[in-house]
């Protein structure tokens, strides 16, 4: 099957992927570093004195430290159909706030009638992480994409045999630095992004979070990966409460109109970007962030469509109502939209 996949000139699954960077992803720290760290000064002193760090080692990093946990559990997010009781009576008091990601907007946010509204891109994440500039420097160009055995075999030979001689230098700090910056950098830009979200819209204790239970399965062609359960983590270690929602139909029905016969439909054409492709294998297509409503015409970034819906479908499950009917599963489906445009 692989090599059939191969011969199509498509790229093949890996379900064992070689790992294909040679910077080590851990960093060393010993006790004293870390007396250093989290100690005040002055109630250091004894423990860097006269071996009394080992001694008291296991007691007093046990402030900082569960030393006994053998592995982390996260607590679930739950969908906001299942909350029930006094959670509820205390959420309804709070805010709605919607948020739909993506892509290009990493997270989209909206109120139930969008007046306040925020978001945070992926070129906003890309320059405060400075991604771009450390892939530059540490550019990659491997290629090992072959199924075929013989070639395959020669390609770990050679993989190895290379790997012996340089795998001290990508050991350098100037690799694990950059790495680590990159680390730190992302932590930086998405605690800028919660700090943001509570000065544009409201403080994690007077807001309640609904955002949609989309994941991606499939990556898009020049896209990065979206981070569905890694931001709702980050704001719910941020304070916030956030529960899933269910995205059936909340980007292509209108939520002006809130109808079933009010559906958004892409409208405008444009040429695919240039990336990687000759000014001659450009085609025609619809674009998908932009859509217009069959019924009142209205215009609509699909973001802010969503976001709102999803904010909606909060709040109605907070005050004890069903899902509205333009959204709901047991609606008639709308048509699907076509994703090209023809150019005959």
């Amino acid at each position: 099957m692989a090599a059939f996949v191969e011969q199509a000139n498509r790229r093949p699954r890996s379900f064992c992927p070689l790992r294909t960077s040679l910077i080590p992803k851990h960093i060393t720290l010993d006790t004293t570093t870390l007396v250093h760290l989290l100690w005040d000064q002055g109630a250091k002193s004894k423990l860097l004195t006269a071996g009394e760090t080992r001694q008291e080692q296991s007691h007093d990093l046990g402030h900082f430290l569960s030393c006994q946990q053998e592995r982390v559990y996260y607590e679930e997010v739950s969908y906001i159909d299942d909350i029930t009781g006094s959670e509820i009576d205390e959420l309804s008091k709070r805010k709605v706030i919607g948020i739909d990601p993506n892509m290009s907007d990493l997270l989209y946010c909206a109120n139930e009638d969008a007046s306040e509204q925020f978001r945070y891109t992926q070129n906003q994440r890309r320059q405060e992480t400075k991604k771009n500039k450390y892939d530059q420097i540490i550019q990659n160009a491997k290629n090992h994409e072959y199924v075929e055995e013989r070639r395959f075999k020669a390609y770990v030979q050679a993989k190895l045999l290379v790997n012996s001689k340089i795998e001290t230098s990508y050991k350098a700090r100037i690799y694990r630095k950059l790495k680590l910056n990159r680390f730190w950098n992302t932590r930086k830009s998405e605690q800028k992004m919660l700090h943001r979200l509570a000065q544009k819209l409201k403080k994690p204790e007077e807001v309640v979070i609904g955002i949609v239970d989309s994941e991606q399965k499939k990556h898009r062609k020049f896209k990065e990966p979206t981070k569905g359960k890694g931001f709702r983590n980050l704001l719910r270690n941020g304070g916030y409460k956030v529960y899933l929602v269910d995205e059936f139909r909340t980007s292509c029905q209108c939520s002006h109109c809130q109808q079933e016969d009010a559906k958004c439909e892409k409208f405008r054409v444009r040429l695919e970007p240039k990336k990687k492709l000759a000014e001659n294998e450009r085609r025609l297509r619809l674009v998908h962030g932009l859509l217009a409503c069959k019924k009142c015409n209205k215009l609509w970034n699909r973001d802010v469509n969503s976001a709102i819906n999803t904010a909606r479908l909060t709040r109605e499950s907070l005050a004890g109502r069903s899902r509205p009917t333009y959204l709901s599963r047991a609606a008639t489906p709308p048509e699907a939209d076509s994703a090209v445009a023809s150019t005959a």
